[in-house]
């Protein structure tokens, strides 16, 4: 108390009992004396947050828990062991829904098929657990209340169905009955019901509101839930482009952490799991993150790309339409060298499944203005928007595929592409697009007066 300017401090019970660590910030969970009830409790807290957060890091003496660790959608706060999305994706690689999980109504977040054989030898010890349902929260009161009897609630607490060594509120047909558990004699019942009276939960300990206020928190947090598969979040969703799915960018990180050789058993250096990863890939393009749209689109396209360099994709037409349907959908999403590439495929044929059979350029003209117009941060000298004018005036003068000449508007785009030109200090083009509008100019009808 005598400290300067630190005159407080924390302070926690003591918790008497085997101190047990359930499941990690990392993706670790334990597989002796297997609790159902910390995995269900992190998986549950990520879909009642509505994405948002997820308690991990679950420890404690039977059901106290302690010290916990939280991971938030944008990493911050809570600490250094906050890996926001990284640690969701985890958590969610070792999770196996369990009995808790279902009777909440949780979805299983979705696993290619050979990480769910992986997880078959776990998901099997899950399965002999059996929960008691006690109707009773375990005590926890502090020694300095008045009455307290605390060898009693030692010897209760320390006999209580394994409850307190690091057992669990699943247990075994053999083991023996609970004394705190439902179905005791009438003299135990009533001892038991003293001693519980000492402290009994309510939907909130803090909670003095009314019943009315109790159950628009309840309407409120039952709108910002959202489950943990994708087909409920492409369902939310829908046709958006502008949504963020923090659920993609989960499924985005298990992939990135598959080609970084994370989940390769201890000790072994070899090839990772190509197909979990381009399922995880997938599952974020399902979800809409843009990156992940680029990256497959690279993929398909057979061009270069940073996540997943390693695998290359047939060039076959039935790709190359895929790669052309998500570079248009990112450019849908607002990116604008996705605009660019769009624009050149429906211009020269680029990656078109026919080829030149397919170019479309009143297609490559919509996309050439849209990406001039984008509020983009892009580098000046990457597809600069003067080029982009300067290729779509060209088109406008001579005319193309499914496109009707336009000299008038061809003008106006040379003259619009020499002055943006002659800002940047490109004097040689930009005389010559200047050149090329007073030619437009000179091939428009002239008006009849």
């Amino acid at each position: 108390m005598d400290r300067p300017k630190k005159p407080l401090y924390n302070q926690e019970h003591y918790i008497e009992g085997e101190y047990v660590k359930y499941n990690s910030n990392s993706g670790f969970v334990r597989d002796e004396n297997i609790r159902l009830t910390p995995q269900a409790f992190s998986h549950f807290t990520f879909e009642r947050s509505g994405h948002e957060l997820m308690v991990v890091d679950i420890q404690g003496v039977g059901d106290l828990y302690t010290d916990p660790q939280i991971h938030t959608a944008d990493g911050e706060s809570y600490g250094d062991g906050n890996l926001g999305t990284r640690g969701m994706a985890l958590f969610f690689h070792s999770h196996v829904c369990n009995a808790i999980c279902r009777s909440l109504g949780l979805t299983q977040f979705d696993l290619a098929k050979t990480e769910v054989g992986e997880l078959s030898q776990f998901a099997q010890k899950q399965k002999l657990c059996k929960t008691v349902s006690r109707g009773l929260e375990e005590v926890c009161s502090s020694p300095r209340e008045g009455g307290f009897d605390r060898q009693e609630f030692l010897r209760r607490r320390n006999t209580s169905s394994g409850c307190w060594s690091g057992g669990d509120d699943v247990s075994s047909p053999d083991e023996p009955e609970s004394p705190l558990s439902l179905g005791n004699d009438s003299s135990d019942s009533s001892r038991n019901q003293e001693f519980l009276s000492k402290r009994s939960r309510l939907i909130s300990e803090c909670s003095t509101g009314s019943e009315a206020e109790r159950i628009k928190f309840q309407d409120l947090a039952e709108v910002k839930q959202r489950p943990s598969n994708v087909q409920a979040e492409q369902e939310r969703i829908g046709s958006s482009t502008a949504l963020p799915s923090l659920l993609g960018q989960i499924h985005f990180e298990l992939a990135k952490y598959h080609e970084v050789g994370r989940f390769l058993p201890p000790g072994r250096v070899g090839e990772y799991d190509r197909a979990a990863a381009l399922f995880h890939l997938e599952r974020a393009v399902d979800c809409g993150v843009l990156q992940a749209i680029i990256t497959a689109a690279d993929l398909y396209l057979g061009r270069p790309h940073d996540l997943l360099s390693d695998i290359q994709m047939d060039a076959t037409p039935v790709n190359r339409a895929r790669g052309v349907s998500l570079l248009t959908r990112a450019s849908e999403a607002g990116d604008r060298a996705s605009m660019v590439d769009v624009a050149h495929c429906y211009d020269l044929g680029t990656y078109l499944p026919e080829g030149e059979a397919d170019r479309d350029w009143s297609r490559a003209l919509n996309w050439y203005e849209k990406a001039v117009f984008c509020d983009s941060e892009e580098a000046p000298d990457q597809d600069p928007s003067y080029l982009l004018q300067g290729r779509a005036a060209e088109m406008l003068k001579t005319g193309g595929p499914s496109l009707e000449p336009d000299p008038a508007r061809a003008a106006e785009l040379f003259t619009e592409a020499a002055e943006a030109a002659s800002a940047q200090m490109k004097g040689r083009l930009a005389n010559k697009y200047f050149m090329e509008a007073e030619e437009c100019w000179g091939l428009c009808p002239e008006e009849e007066e």
